[in-house]
């Protein structure tokens, strides 16, 4: 069986064949499962030597506190009340988890629902960065037979987060999308984001929550509007990165996400440095936009009406450039405070991220590529740069220079230029060139 050695000074590692080549995860609705001998496996041996020599080289890097507010019910009342948890669910992350782990960073949890105070450090001096999950609405009300206040998310919770981030500790909020909920006789209703008023109120930072990123491609058979591919609806490529270093490195690497959302710099709010990470760059075929109506649009590409959309045509619509990942950086009693808010929360959460890529071969034949896990490099980067090591972050694939797409007037005057008057030129001057060798 294949293994690698690994030396890092005096030390020895040892990378079995399983951590280089692990089998792919199996997907909830697969009940069959592979045939004996045809497991699938998947190539994960750039992680598996990077993670073997980091944890070799040094000691756990830093600690990410994954920071959330969940609240269970106890049996007897489950009939009157549902559980409170966020619309990113603390136990769908388990993958995240396990990558940054991986990557020499320690995890602990702190539930902000029972506990006032994030867990003592493993290490003493070790850097922390908190993840912040969105909380959930509280109940509207008190439930029948209970005689305490229901636990809410609120200005408590937004203080202590505040003086944690204040002190030093940096922190990286994750938000996307969120569907509307039915609610009661039929109604949908909003999922807030209830960290908006804060991320408005200290840092400048608002994530729209309630705008979808959707890419379309050009309707050949109605110039000037668009279809919606089916598979870029749940699998959203998008790797336009600036030059920040938590997303440069990212560039050249197949990243695809799920309900992602822009993330914005807020109106007249706190002097803030904001600095965009990853941007929906202005494309010249305009197929790309953050749609106000994702539910209506979702409804005519299942429907098989997804042609003729055009992009902006609703007035809550957001065209391009924008970013759905940016930072936020202040001073406070003289040193430098950031956070990270990234709009592709939706992206980390385990279905998603263990699911294959599906891409289409020609015709109708649907074929996968591996599970876009290489998503969690961009928290990874984040935590790297929040917690200043920096020279941890990896260098990344060099960009590939794309083809552009020529406009249509473009193309026109070049097969004028190139298909008439060209050859017109050169035969003008082999006639010149043959009166010449008759005289």
């Amino acid at each position: 069986m294949l293994k690698l050695r690994v030396e890092v000074g005096d030390r020895v590692g040892v990378i079995g064949f399983e951590d280089v080549w692990p089998l792919e995860e199996r997907q909830p609705w697969d009940v069959v499962g592979p045939e004996e001998g045809q497991e699938r496996r998947i190539f994960n041996g750039d992680q598996a030597v990077r993670s073997k020599i980091l944890s070799m080289a040094s000691e756990p890097l830093g600690e990410v506190v994954l920071t959330y507010f969940e609240e269970p019910v106890p049996p007897f009342m489950r009939q009157y009340r549902r559980g409170m948890t966020g619309p990113i669910p603390s136990m769908y992350l388990q993958t995240l988890r396990q990558r940054l782990e991986k990557a020499n960073l320690t995890v602990t949890e702190w539930n902000m629902a029972k506990e006032d105070d994030p867990p003592e450090p493993k290490a003493k001096g070790r850097p922390r960065v908190l993840l912040v999950l969105p909380p959930p609405e509280g109940p509207p009300m008190r439930p029948p037979g209970s005689e305490e206040e229901p636990n809410q998310w609120g200005e408590k919770q937004e203080k202590k987060l505040d003086e944690l981030i204040a002190g030093g500790t940096g922190a990286v909020f994750l938000a996307a999308y969120f569907q509307p909920e039915m609610a009661q006789f039929g109604a949908l209703r909003p999922v807030p984001y209830l960290l908006n008023d804060y991320l408005k109120k200290n840092w400048g930072v608002e994530a729209r929550t309630d705008l979808r990123v959707v890419q379309a491609v050009p309707d050949p058979l109605n110039p000037g509007t668009y279809q919606l591919p089916v598979l870029r609806w749940t699998f959203l490529p998008l790797s336009a990165f600036t030059d920040h270093p938590a997303g440069k490195p990212l560039r050249a690497r197949r990243l695809y996400w799920l309900s992602v959302c822009p993330v914005v710099k807020a109106e007249g709010k706190p002097k803030t440095t904001f600095r965009e990470i990853l941007v929906v760059p202005r494309n010249p075929s305009g197929g790309t936009w953050a749609a106000s109506n994702p539910l209506q649009l979702e409804r005519k590409l299942f429907l098989g009406q997804g042609r003729g959309i055009v992009p902006g045509s609703e007035a809550d619509d957001m065209l391009p450039p924008f970013p759905v990942a940016a930072e936020a950086a202040k001073t406070v009693k003289g040193k430098t405070a950031r956070i990270i808010v990234l709009g592709v929360g939706l992206s980390y959460v385990d279905p998603f991220i263990n699911s294959p890529v599906p891409r289409l071969t020609g015709g109708e034949t649907l074929a996968t590529d591996p599970p876009p896990t290489s998503d969690v490099d961009l928290i990874t980067n984040s935590v790297y740069y929040l917690i200043g090591k920096r020279e941890f972050i990896g260098a990344g694939p060099s960009p590939t220079p794309r083809i552009r797409h020529i406009p249509p007037a473009t193309m026109g005057a070049v097969k004028v230029v190139f298909g008439v008057l060209w050859p017109l030129a050169l035969l003008a001057v082999g006639g010149v060139v043959m009166l010449l060798r008759k005289r």
